[in-house]
């Protein structure tokens, strides 16, 4: 489910409101006049779309500048348009076509290639860690995907190398496509390749299973039987000289904030019963649980 929300320009707000109108009933999108209400609607799940012009937004200015230094990673959607009547235009044209983000009038664009809209790193982001390797920054985009979830094609294209050996590249096991006017792209850390070489691929075709970022098999499993672990290395401490009742095992992880559908979703994927994370509404720690009726239980600690 995409969430999607409207920006619009504060002066003659409603001339604005009633050109988007047909497009934002057909989508189901929220309106708002403020820029920092768009930006924590639904974050970071969210889809910023904005009319683009001159001064439309005279704090803030430049607004995909401003999204990308005070908001980095959300999905922004900027529409060119300086009038409401051409925004309306502009948004008639995407409804014609079904073609809810524009994509299609770009000669060339690529679809999320995970199910889920978190950049973890961004482009050229970190300079201090990747001068040494002779870059100004990081060459790529880290996207969030969660362990045992697909990969997909960001576009139509052909497979044209699988890096098997997750040892001997920076990579790890990665694929990559040759997409059309030159365009490449490539899918790294990965778990399984689900294509061959000189494949034709689709955009949204599955192309690989992401990996487990566990130290051992052995890690894995406890993982699995303990508390499912969000994108980062669980550090394992041992316990000896133990007695019966004993902790004897304590995993600590890192956690990225996540609603709770993505939650559910994450469970039932690993076939868990009970699934600890960072509620982003709450800002806090919660516990989904599978109740004995089949429906689910959420546990929200307080302090006393």
């Amino acid at each position: 489910m995409d969430f999607q929300i409207m920006l619009l320009p504060h002066q003659d707000f409603w001339a604005w409101a009633r050109a988007s109108s047909q497009y934002v009933q057909t989508y189901g999108l929220n309106l708002t006049s403020d820029p920092v209400a768009a930006a924590n609607y639904m974050a970071p799940g969210q889809v910023v779309s904005f009319p683009v012009f001159i001064d439309a937004y005279p704090e803030q200015g430049d607004l995909v500048r401003w999204f990308d230094a005070n908001y980095p990673g959300i999905r922004v959607d900027p529409v060119p348009a300086e009038t409401p009547e051409n925004l309306a235009a502009q948004l008639q044209i995407r409804l014609d076509a079904q073609d809810r983000y524009g994509q299609r009038q770009r000669p060339f664009y690529l679809l999320w290639p995970t199910k889920y809209p978190v950049i973890t790193q961004k482009f050229g982001a970190n300079p201090q860690i990747y001068r040494r390797f002779g870059m100004p920054g990081h060459e790529g985009l880290d996207i969030r995907a969660l362990p045992y979830t697909n990969i997909t094609s960001a576009a139509d294209g052909v497979v044209y190398e699988i890096h098997a050996n997750p040892k001997d590249h920076p990579y790890g096991i990665h694929i990559r496509i040759r997409h059309q006017f030159g365009y490449k792209t490539i899918y790294g850390h990965l778990a399984k390749p689900m294509v061959r070489w000189g494949q034709q691929v689709s955009a949204g075709d599955v192309l690989a299973i992401n990996k487990v970022d566990a130290a051992t098999p052995e890690d894995i499993s406890s993982v699995r039987r303990v508390i499912t672990k969000l994108n980062a290395k669980a550090s394992v401490l041992e316990v000896s000289a133990l007695t019966p009742g004993d902790i004897v095992r304590i995993k600590r992880f890192a956690v990225s904030p996540m609603h709770r559908e993505e939650a559910l979703e994450q469970m039932e994927l690993l076939g868990h019963d009970f699934f600890v994370f960072f509620d982003a509404e709450t800002e806090s720690f919660s516990v989904l649980y599978r109740r004995k009726d089949g429906n689910y239980g959420l546990l929200q600690p307080e302090l006393a």
